[in-house]
């Protein structure tokens, strides 16, 4: 069985948290998703926990404006805060960089890996291979642009 939102709420807020997330979206879950994860940040907001949502690089599939992460960002509540994975943002052919600008005082935090030069570009997270990821600083994300 799979736990309810009430069930992980519950389980949150008894041992102290104030944030929880949506990991990932797996393709079966992908329709509808935006209503149902406003929903979410409601609930979540009664509860006084926030919502935050991780993405990968299949947000970024599509033409600039009808992408998945263009309609988070224009469509998601704005209580909720995006985990930019800055790994999964290059693979999908954007710049964390200016994602960070985009979405200035709604994210979070940040997932920090980094890119090998030869990893696979629109890539899935089922079919990357390990070698693709890199520790920071040891791939081809500029780091100093992220951070700044």
């Amino acid at each position: 069985m799979k736990p309810t939102l009430d069930d992980v709420l519950a389980t949150a807020t008894k041992h102290g948290l104030k944030r929880i997330g949506i990991s990932m979206l797996l393709p079966g879950e992908r329709e509808g998703a935006l209503d149902k994860i406003n929903k979410a940040v409601e609930t979540c907001a009664k509860a006084k926990v926030e919502l935050y949502y991780h993405n990968h690089a299949w947000e970024f599939e599509g033409e600039p404006g009808e992408r998945f992460i263009d309609k988070l960002h224009k469509q998601l509540d704005k209580r909720a805060r995006l985990e930019l994975d800055c790994f999964w943002a290059a693979i999908g052919g954007d710049d964390p960089a200016a994602l960070l600008k985009k979405w200035r005082g709604r994210t979070g935090s940040l997932h920090l890996k980094d890119v090998a030069a030869n990893a696979p570009r629109k890539g899935s997270e089922f079919s990357m291979p390990p070698t693709a990821f890199k520790e920071v600083g040891f791939g081809t994300l500029d780091w100093k642009k992220i951070l700044a």
